[in-house]
């Protein structure tokens, strides 16, 4: 999936995958700060805000899709002060 799309019905590819050259083109042009998606899926646009050095935050409502993301961009979660 890293530069196309997935192919349907393998666990590990989304089936709207996004080639990662075209998303870091896009973060690269215009992107201004932190970027959210909120269809997050294969985390695509996330491994290309990383490339960039940009904070992102992905989202998704399919826990399997969240997970692969993190391991994609080997993602940790920052403790946030109250």
């Amino acid at each position: 999936m890293r530069n196309g799309r997935g192919r349907p019905g393998h666990p590990e590819l989304h089936p709207a995958g996004r080639c990662l050259d075209h998303v870091k083109w896009l973060v690269k042009w215009f992107a201004l700060g932190t970027v959210l998606d909120p269809f997050m899926g294969g985390g695509t646009t996330l491994e290309a805000c990383k490339a960039a050095g940009l904070p992102a935050i992905g989202i998704d409502i399919e826990e399997r899709w969240c997970d692969m993301a993190a391991r994609r961009v080997a993602q940790f979660s920052l403790g946030l002060a109250v």
